[in-house]
């Protein structure tokens, strides 16, 4: 899977079932779960909410209310459904370390890729 490093993150293009378009997430490695997404976004690509009012930590120590929706993503082309955080509180999608398990993430000056970990 092609990745983009940025001036300031890596991104990854996700792609879920309920969606056509990519949407452009930043891997963030201090974030344990799967996904974090603003609501406009878990409504867009068709999610299931199954939660409300979820305590969610950020890494300064903040707390802020989240739901968590069950989402269909496509990752490295096959179905996968993952449990997501969601609060109108964030901008930006992340990638969490749940999601990146058995991936290997390699940047190099050529190019930058995610891919699975061999079997």
């Amino acid at each position: 899977m092609q990745v983009v490093v940025g001036p300031r993150a890596v991104l990854v293009p996700l792609r879920f079932a309920g969606s056509t378009e990519p949407v452009e997430a930043v891997i963030d490695t201090g974030f344990t779960g799967s996904l974090l997404l603003p609501g406009n976004v878990a409504r867009e690509v068709g999610g299931t909410l199954v939660a409300v009012g979820a305590p969610c930590i950020i890494q300064d120590g903040r707390e802020f209310a989240c739901e968590r929706w069950f989402l269909d993503l496509v990752w490295f082309d096959e179905p996968r459904p993952v449990l997501a955080l969601v609060s109108e509180a964030s901008s930006e999608v992340l990638v969490g370390l749940e999601l990146l398990r058995d991936t290997v993430l390699q940047l190099c000056d050529a190019g930058a890729e995610l891919r699975r970990c061999p079997s």
